[in-house]
């Protein structure tokens, strides 16, 4: 199943917010999920500092069949909305998971409209990293 956020205080990592409508903050994220309705996770950055990290994870364990113990390909949407924008990663492997590989990342404004992206992965859980910017519009 999917988790949210470290739970460890030595490698701290912040959770994702699942949100509808539009993000609290001017100037920022969507005003709807992708495809114009629904839900969507996102990092509300307001009260954290610049480099603070956001880990939204997936244990893999719903994907497991006889035949296969990995996830093969991730597709998602994303929106990257914000003049000070940071870095939106996916990352191989769960949060704790030393020797992580990075599969896809994005940094800086995307404008304002979700984008879709895929990855293969070939790993048995994943997760989303977004890194925090310079202000609170990122």
């Amino acid at each position: 199943g999917w988790s949210t956020g470290s739970g460890n205080p030595l490698n701290p990592s912040y959770a994702w917010t699942r949100k509808s409508g539009r993000t609290p903050s001017y100037s920022t994220g969507p005003s709807a999920g992708a495809g114009g309705s629904g839900s969507y996770m996102y990092a509300e950055v307001t009260s954290r500092s610049e480099g603070d990290r956001f880990t939204l994870w997936y244990d893999g364990h719903v994907c497991f069949n006889s035949s296969s113990t990995v996830i093969a390909n991730v597709a998602f949407a994303y929106h990257m909305y914000g003049s000070a924008m940071g870095t939106l990663s996916l990352v191989k492997g769960g949060p704790q998971q030393e020797g992580s590989t990075m599969a896809w990342s994005r940094t800086g404004n995307q404008g304002n409209s979700w984008q879709s992206a895929s990855a293969t992965l070939y790993s048995a859980s994943f997760r989303f990293e977004y890194v925090r910017g310079a202000g609170y519009t990122g």
